[in-house]
């Protein structure tokens, strides 16, 4: 149902500077145009393959993804964001050559409506597993798996969790489980996202799912195993991360469409 922002997306896909990508777009059972759009995409441009399927959810859809891509490299963009020209070339960079499980980058959240005024600053960092992991629980970077370029036979071994709502936060307790020579990092705001009312994670905050609480322990028990050190935060995370929607369920006088959650 993204039909309106589906041309950005795919713009700022086939304009990359690094032009040896292959970019797969999985229609998961659209009703609107988008599948017909893709279709349409994949006639002008011949590095573009699209995955028809029922709709089965966001989680599946990454996996089918995943399964189809066949280069050294994977990263994941959200059919309403964007990524800027560089985005590719600059994970890449970050990433080749290195032994590194991953690159990621700054994020520029932007309302729907308006356009992207991402920062420039590019400053590069590496870190650990668990400093990769206390930065997450710090919100100095995102739980999102949108603004990284993961290894192939790496990420293939990390599945999105089908049926789960907040599939992020446990793909990232997995990823830690399996991470062994960290992460490198650019300030750089590569990524554009988009924040709008429709999107899955405001209608979410109406309509709260108990996922939320499912993910929060998930990644409490992957922390305690992998990093002891950070479970005092992965706790404080656990008990915020579903915490936060009671006060949005109490002022919509949402509780019936809560009741499993509450």
């Amino acid at each position: 149902k993204v039909e309106q922002y589906l041309m950005q997306c795919a713009d700022s896909l086939m304009n990359q500077t690094f032009r040896d990508i292959a970019i797969i777009f999985v229609d998961d059972g659209s009703p609107d145009n988008c599948g017909h759009l893709c279709d349409i995409l994949a006639e002008q441009d011949t590095r573009i393959r699209v995955i028809h399927q029922d709709n089965q959810g966001l989680s599946c859809a990454r996996n089918a993804g995943v399964d189809a891509a066949t280069g050294d490299y994977v990263c994941f963009v959200d059919s309403d964001d964007m990524v800027a020209p560089d985005y590719c070339q600059r994970l890449l960079e970050l990433l080749d050559g290195t032994t590194y499980d991953f690159s990621y980058c700054g994020v520029c959240r932007f309302q729907d409506g308006e356009l992207p005024k991402p920062s420039s600053h590019d400053e590069e960092f590496n870190t650990t597993n668990s400093e990769y992991l206390q930065a997450q629980f710090e919100r100095k970077t995102e739980f999102g798996v949108w603004n990284k370029l993961f290894r192939n036979n790496f990420v293939k071994r990390v599945r999105f969790a089908p049926g789960k709502i907040h599939e992020d936060v446990i793909f990232s307790a997995d990823l830690l489980k399996n991470l062994s020579h960290g992460a490198v990092y650019t300030t750089k705001e590569l990524y554009f996202y988009r924040q709008r009312e429709s999107g899955i994670v405001s209608t979410q905050s109406k309509r709260c799912s108990p996922d939320r609480i499912y993910a929060g322990e998930y990644l409490l028990q992957a922390v305690r195993k992998a990093a002891p050190e950070l479970t005092k935060m992965a706790l404080q995370y656990a008990i915020e991360y579903p915490w936060m929607f009671i006060d949005p369920i109490y002022v919509q006088r949402a509780f019936h469409q809560n009741q499993d959650f509450l």
